[in-house]
């Protein structure tokens, strides 16, 4: 048997319990003679909120389109070692269709991409959750270099919270745990360029 806390009796199934719970949410409280009246002086009434101070949200007048944010200025580049690092790390390697990929990769899964796009994203995106490091070999679409400034004029409960920007999408998947070796024993990975841009220093 099950002791029920909402009767006070005991059940014999999880069931009944779910039941009993449902009848006493259902059911309103008992009260008698000998329960004291309500106090009111315990909560007196809130006062009314000034309209002065009373927050709003603004809404975007129709026709206005929002005011695009400015791409952060690129980093100079920093050579780096073209070394891949831990395995469990998956890191990649960029490199130019028919170049080549550097010792360390060697022996990693070759992956041709003709240009950025949902492919793509769903290869890197399994490839990170899987820690394999790729060899991406790229074509010269300059869309993999660009730095991408997606706007979309819809509001965001329109959206929804499972929208994403495929341009972003893509460069962060790329670049964000790769090494650029597409210039012939030369690395470059923008991590880097960018904690040298604030002060740091390759060792």
């Amino acid at each position: 048997m099950i002791a029920c806390v909402y009767c006070g009796g005991e059940h014999e199934r999880p069931a009944d319990v779910k039941q009993c719970w449902a009848d006493h949410q259902n059911t309103p409280a008992a009260t008698t003679l000998d329960d004291p009246p309500p106090r009111t002086d315990e909560f007196p009434p809130s006062e009314p909120v000034p309209a002065a101070t009373r927050t709003t949200i603004p809404t975007r007048p129709p026709g206005v389109s929002p005011q695009r944010v400015p791409a952060p200025a690129a980093a100079a580049a920093v050579d780096v070692p073209l070394r891949r690092g831990p395995a469990p790390l998956g890191r990649h390697v960029v490199v130019r269709h028919g170049q080549e990929a550097p010792p360390d990769w060697h022996g990693c899964r070759r992956v041709e991409v003709e240009a950025p796009d949902a492919t793509l994203i769903h290869t890197l995106r399994a490839a990170a959750s899987d820690r394999e490091s790729l060899i991406v070999s790229v074509s010269a679409d300059p869309a993999f270099d660009a730095t991408p400034a997606s706007t979309d004029e819809r509001e965001p409960y329109a959206l929804g919270v499972a929208h994403e920007f495929e341009p972003e999408l893509v460069h962060h998947l790329l670049w964000s745990n790769s090494v650029d070796a597409r210039d012939p024993g030369v690395g470059r990975w923008r991590l880097v360029d960018a904690a040298c841009a604030l002060g740091a220093s390759v060792v």
